[in-house]
């Protein structure tokens, strides 16, 4: 069945894939590749060219409505893993448009860049900024996965496509 997304209806914050960490705002992380200015003979002027599988740094912002015990949990000088949880409603095409939903989910882990303790407003949320930077990431879409980051172990999936197997093969990682 072919869909049309449409919208995020609502998400969950897991700590791990159990524990609900309480209602927030997310900002998933981007991707950027690292890149360097090539120039000189055999090129007319200057390109960026990208490096296979490298990433600059990636980062997840969580802004939590009120401070919680797991939110601050997450300023732990240590590794946290992150999975979020949403259902996106779409568009069926096959079946005269009607309104359907498909989950999405994304995982991350990585470690405390800042966590902010909110500010005080009566009557008002206390928004609790955290920002992790991540080491991983891996998005599924429909149950399938559609992108996979493992920056310690040289991992960078699009789909089935593993973008690094070969440096991994030419560093003698894998036989």
């Amino acid at each position: 069945m072919s869909k049309q997304p449409e919208k995020i209806i609502s998400f969950d914050v897991y700590s791990g894939s159990e524990l609900f960490m309480g209602v927030a705002d997310a900002e998933l992380p981007s991707i950027e590749f690292m890149s360097e200015t090539l120039s000189g003979a055999g090129i007319a002027g200057e390109l960026d060219s990208p490096t296979i599988g490298h990433t600059s740094n990636m980062s997840v912002k969580i802004k939590f409505r009120t401070a919680t015990k797991h939110a601050l949990e997450l300023s732990a000088p240590k590794r946290h893993e992150l999975t979020f949880r949403a259902s996106t409603q779409a568009r069926a095409l096959s079946n005269g448009a009607a309104l359907t939903t498909f989950p999405q989910k994304v995982m991350v882990a990585g470690t405390p860049k800042s966590v902010g303790l909110g500010k005080y407003e009566s009557g008002k949320m206390q928004d609790v900024p955290v920002e992790l930077a991540c080491d991983y990431l891996k998005m599924w879409l429909d149950n399938k996965p559609v992108v996979e980051i493992d920056k310690f172990n040289m991992i960078h999936k699009v789909g089935e496509t593993d973008y690094l197997q070969q440096v991994r093969k030419d560093l003698g990682r894998e036989g």
